[in-house]
């Protein structure tokens, strides 16, 4: 079964980028992908600085809120 992740980079989830994101997936799921949207404006992105703060465990930049790990995005065409 192919799997398809649509990113919507707008902060707008009614405007016309989640739009055609959404009719795009629609479209797959009919034949029969599994679909998933993720909005970027959704997350807590804090990314890495380069500062080693996180070393030293002087701030909580970068952490991900308990995941095991950070943001990770894979082709989801054979996950």
């Amino acid at each position: 079964m192919m799997k398809i992740i649509g990113f919507t980079g707008s902060p707008r989830r009614e405007g016309n980028t989640a739009w055609t994101i959404d009719k795009i997936l629609e479209g797959a799921k009919e034949k029969g992908a599994q679909t998933q949207s993720w909005y970027f404006s959704d997350l807590d992105i804090r990314p890495c600085g380069g500062c080693l703060g996180c070393h030293r465990g002087d701030h909580d930049r970068g952490k991900t809120g308990g995941r095991p790990c950070n943001y990770a995005f894979f082709p989801a065409s054979n996950a």
